[in-house]
């Protein structure tokens, strides 16, 4: 008897419409408390399921189940082969006790309770049906005559003998496809390309800057720019200054802390919300930083603003210069024979010897100046 008792589990499982929601199988020999709720200390949890309170559904203890039938369920009980039926009228919880072979179906509200005591039912094993017999051969299905065959594997041996350097020839015509913008011929490529970047690029790149490919290191520039703006991965982190880098990076950031922050306080609420009875929240849709409306605006706005710095410095740096060629060399000896003689002096000569210019040449700036003006 004890082995049998010992074999012999209480089944609970909860449906919701029909669909199942959660289940639990507790042996006989074991005292035990079956509760349904909201909360991981529930024996049967249904999260955000508005229960006033955790339900008892079953109670073990020496071998006897006790079956708890809350006031206002309907459902029935099979006890004994015996049907007790309950149709909701109940104003009080009732209490029932099962034995081996019972089972039960309740209701309460849009949820269904089935309760059954016995030992588990094993599946039984398929049966494994063998179809080799019935699988047709491998061309069987394009012809049946040996001559037929014979004439079509010749025929495919050829096909693909005439195959082979077509294929290879139209491999190696792709190949040498464009892959990206920057591949493409000089006249179709810079209709794409903002003029500003152009002008802009000696100051931008400086060092960087590779004048016999000036389509490539403007499209390598703006593409690394945009990236450290927008947080992507950096490819050619070399034509960037690495504190605006780390300025940006440490922006990003923040945002993302302050969104972890937000998305935070928002899930303490949630669940302060549910925890109070027949409570629910709302989910509505919502934008975590920026849309990607504002992010292009943005960044249109960034770029426009690294024009003008860049046109700005330019400028600045021009007259600068400029004046710093007219200071006059220093000499020692000048100083301490005669500083106002030889500054004078030093002037005059530095001032006429930058009026001269044979032939009219650029210097090296000015030409790459010109150069990507006129690219």
């Amino acid at each position: 008897m004890a082995k049998k008792n010992k074999n012999q589990y209480l089944f609970i499982e909860v449906l919701q419409n029909g669909s199942p929601l959660c289940k639990t199988k507790k042996p006989l020999n074991k005292k035990a408390t079956i509760t349904i709720g909201m909360k991981s200390k529930s024996t049967l949890q249904i999260p955000f399921y508005p229960f006033a309170q955790k339900i008892i559904l079953a109670k073990i203890k020496r071998k006897v189940v006790s079956l708890y039938v809350g006031a206002h369920w309907e459902g029935f009980i099979c006890q004994k082969q015996k049907i007790n039926e309950f149709t909701g009228t109940n104003q009080h919880a009732t209490i029932h006790k099962l034995t081996n072979k019972d089972y039960s179906s309740l209701a309460f509200r849009d949820l269904q309770v089935l309760v059954r005591l016995g030992t588990e039912h094993k599946e039984a094993p398929k049966k494994k049906i063998d179809t080799k017999q019935y699988y047709p051969k491998l061309f069987s299905l394009l012809t049946n005559a040996g001559t037929e065959a014979k004439v079509l594997v010749a025929a495919a041996v050829a096909s693909i003998i005439i195959s082979i350097p077509v294929l290879s020839s139209l491999d190696s015509k792709n190949s040498s496809r464009p892959s990206s913008l920057k591949d493409l011929p000089k006249g179709y490529s810079l209709s794409f390309i903002e003029p500003k970047h152009f002008v802009n690029a000696p100051e931008a790149l400086q060092e960087q800057l590779d004048r016999t490919d000036y389509i490539s290191s403007v499209m390598n520039y703006i593409d690394s720019y945009t990236s450290m703006l927008m947080g992507w991965e950096i490819r050619h982190k070399n034509l960037l200054f690495k504190n605006s880098m780390s300025h940006h990076r440490k922006l990003q950031i923040e945002q993302s802390d302050k969104i972890s922050e937000i998305r935070s306080e928002q899930k303490r609420i949630n669940t302060a919300m549910l925890q109070k009875p027949y409570s629910s929240v709302v989910s509505l849709p919502s934008v975590e930083g920026e849309s990607f409306d504002e992010s292009i605006d943005y960044l249109l706005n960034d770029i426009d603003t690294m024009h003008q710095s860049l046109a700005f410095t330019l400028k600045n740096r021009r007259e600068t210069k400029s004046l710093y060629l007219k200071d006059p060399e220093y000499d020692f000896r000048d100083y301490v024979s005669n500083i106002k003689k030889s500054e004078e002096q030093k002037e005059e000569s530095t001032e006429s010897l930058s009026q001269i210019s044979p032939f009219n040449l650029l210097t090296d700036e000015q030409a790459m100046y010109q150069e990507a003006i006129d690219y």
